[in-house]
């Protein structure tokens, strides 16, 4: 490696362990994706541990993290009991993967949980429950107005990643 790109991979590095960190994740986890973004090949937990200098069991513990907010594919090779990890190098995959998939999911899961909590708080009536239940009314409410946002996002009208890099290389956008 030369100086610069030693300097570019250290940069990166640091941009995405900070980034992690703004959301309180451990900054492990930053360092971990940006191994495999730089890696010009499919690494094993081995590979990654070595790389960065931290523990297999540290690196297996932050790959599902990695997995859900990045743009990393894990798989096996045929007849292999080994996993391997590689970066799919689409910013745009990752965030539609951590915030449809992952974020989606977690916010149909809690609107679920409202919804029953709201059943039961309907069923007593005592004062705390009356309480309570106004409150989880409000966050009923959000949670449908989030719920609607991501579908107005996520909805029919998905994008083709590959025509937004084509009109950004030809300097045309939609």
């Amino acid at each position: 490696m030369s100086k610069i790109t030693d300097d570019v991979k250290a940069e990166i590095t640091n941009g995405y362990m900070s980034l992690c960190e703004s959301f309180g994740i451990n900054p492990t986890v930053g360092r971990i994706y940006t191994v495999i973004f730089f890696s010009d090949k499919a690494l094993g937990l081995d590979e990654i541990a070595a790389e960065t200098g931290y523990s297999v069991s540290t690196i297996s513990k932050s790959m599902n993290i990695s997995e859900n907010i990045f743009d990393i594919r894990r798989f096996r090779n045929p007849g292999s009991k080994k996993v391997y990890f590689e970066c799919e190098h689409s910013a745009i995959a990752a965030i539609r993967k951590a915030f449809f998939e992952v974020l989606g999911k977690n916010i149909e899961d809690m609107a679920r949980i409202i919804d029953g909590c709201e059943i039961k708080l309907r069923e007593d009536e005592s004062e705390k429950s009356r309480a309570y239940l106004r409150n989880v009314q409000k966050l009923k409410k959000d949670y449908e107005a989030i719920n609607r946002l991501l579908e107005l996002m996520s909805g029919p009208y998905k994008f083709d990643e590959s025509k937004i890099v084509k009109d950004q290389e030809n300097g045309t956008q939609n």
